[in-house]
């Protein structure tokens, strides 16, 4: 889905224009940024929470040479989906299982 079907979709379920779903969105997009970078963690109940964290540096691998390297720490921002959004997920999983290929 992109932010203009998005925008399409919000417009008709809460009765507001598209122009104005549109806003809605990138002000959604613009506070949760700003949260994270605030280093703050940003909760909608039902949905999920959004932070960031830093990734530590760790070994690696640099795919042309085969040589070990260290890969530096760097800003990750992260989401965690709520319980109930995980539960509303869940017969996802079970049709992907079904059609999933048998591991040999």
């Amino acid at each position: 889905m992109t932010k203009d079907e998005l925008a399409e979709a919000i417009a008709a379920d809460a009765a507001i224009t598209k122009a104005a779903a549109s806003r809605a969105i990138d002000a959604l997009r613009d506070h949760i940024g700003a949260a994270m970078i605030a280093g703050e963690t940003l909760r909608i109940p039902g949905f999920g929470q959004f932070d960031a964290i830093v990734a530590l540096p760790h070994a690696g691998r640099d795919p042309r040479t085969g040589q070990s390297i260290t890969i530096p720490a760097k800003p990750r921002a992260r989401f965690r989906p709520a319980a109930e959004l995980r539960r509303r997920l869940a017969p996802l999983a079970a049709r992907v299982a079904l059609t999933a290929p048998a591991s040999a």
